[in-house]
């Protein structure tokens, strides 16, 4: 390829991506080091170049996920993810922290030998589970928490929607997290779920649900799928960080936090009501010296 073609695939797909113009030369130095490492035989320009974008995003700390890289140049998370790391491999590029869909695959790894699936079925079940888990991520489900719980419940769901099970005591050994956190991230994603197929109109509850997942998870792949994130604006300019009230979804430290501040002022409400009942004047509390 011609140097100026390249130039200007790197600039579409960045533009695609809504990748910074700053980080271009960057992308541009992984995606010829990829080149040279004969990387790129078996895979189009364009989607090695948003494999290259998004190491760069990772290791720039921008605001790019694996799902929209993938997406933009319709390749599975799974192969994507799968080039992702050879590529990571062969430059020996290290990035600090990874974004909790990446760990599906090395978290289903852990657990596979504990299911009775086809090897035909594990493409399908990191896909499933990544857009789950990245839709989680929306919804505030992995903020300030480690991700392993959360990637570990997405693929319980996942698995059982296909008509396997898995324990919470299995699964807690296999990756050495506490039975606890991986059973409230698993309550968590249940209700994410169901909010959502609601929202589509489906006839779904606690009892059903795994019988809709499948068509949840789908509903996530479409461009227009509820849920996308929405932008902030700050003093500095704009955030790539979800909106409060993005998908009328809140973090859950700060809904638990709303809701003790409501029910903390029904109960001062009540209290003043009876007060005005028997007439009686509210008592001063008297600060002792």
């Amino acid at each position: 390829m011609a140097p100026r073609e390249e130039d200007d695939d790197i600039k579409d797909v960045i533009a695609d991506l809504r990748v910074p113009i700053k980080l271009f030369d960057s992308i541009k130095d992984v995606y010829n080091q990829a080149i040279d490492q004969g990387l790129v035989q078996t895979l189009s320009n364009r989607a090695m170049i948003a494999v290259c974008s998004y190491i760069v995003c990772r290791v720039e700390k921008e605001p790019l996920t694996l799902l929209e890289a993938s997406d933009s140049v319709s390749m599975s998370i799974y192969d994507f993810g799968a080039r992702f790391k050879e590529v990571m491999q062969a430059l020996s590029i290290v990035i600090e922290s990874q974004e909790p869909a990446i760990l599906t695959e090395d978290v289903l790894d852990r657990i596979w030998t504990l299911l009775k699936l086809q090897e035909s079925e594990r493409k399908k079940i990191v896909e499933e589970s990544a857009r789950l888990v990245h839709e989680a991520e929306k919804k505030w489900l992995c903020t300030g928490r480690h991700p392993q719980p959360l990637v570990a419940a997405a693929i319980k769901l996942v698995v059982e929607s296909h008509g396997e099970s898995l324990s919470f005591k299995e699964i807690a050994q296999s990756i050495g997290k506490g039975q606890n956190t991986i059973r409230d991230r698993y309550k968590e994603l249940r209700a994410m779920c169901i909010k959502m197929g609601k929202e589509l109109k489906l006839l779904v509850d606690q009892d059903n649900l795994v019988d809709y997942v499948q068509t949840i998870i789908a509903d996530m792949a479409k461009p227009t799928c509820k849920g996308t994130k929405e932008v902030i604006p700050t003093k500095e300019g704009t955030s790539n960080q979800p909106s409060l009230d993005a998908c009328h979804f809140l973090p859950p430290a700060f809904e638990k936090s709303q809701k003790q501040k409501s029910q903390k002022k029904k109960r001062k409400e009540e209290h003043d009501d009876g007060d005005q009942e028997t007439g009686e004047k509210p008592k001063k509390r008297v600060k002792l010296e």
